[in-house]
């Protein structure tokens, strides 16, 4: 499956490397690169856009499985 964690940090970057462990393809979505490192150490993979900014979300990938907000 592929999952987009929305909000990935406090909660969303354990549950990605959870899901990450079991197999799944998890992208984690922040605001910035800061912590872009944090992530890929899980193995999730960066992405960055601002969910109250429309034009920033329309370059993300359309194909995922699930969607979870953080």
């Amino acid at each position: 499956m592929r999952v987009l964690i929305v909000g990935c940090g406090y909660v969303g970057l354990p549950l990605g490397a959870e899901l990450a462990k079991e197999g799944h393809k998890v992208f984690g979505l922040r605001r910035t690169d800061v912590g872009d490192a944090d992530l890929k150490t899980v193995g999730l993979t960066p992405l960055h856009a601002d969910i109250s900014q429309l034009e920033t979300l329309t370059a993300l990938p359309a194909d995922f499985d699930w969607v979870v907000n953080c």
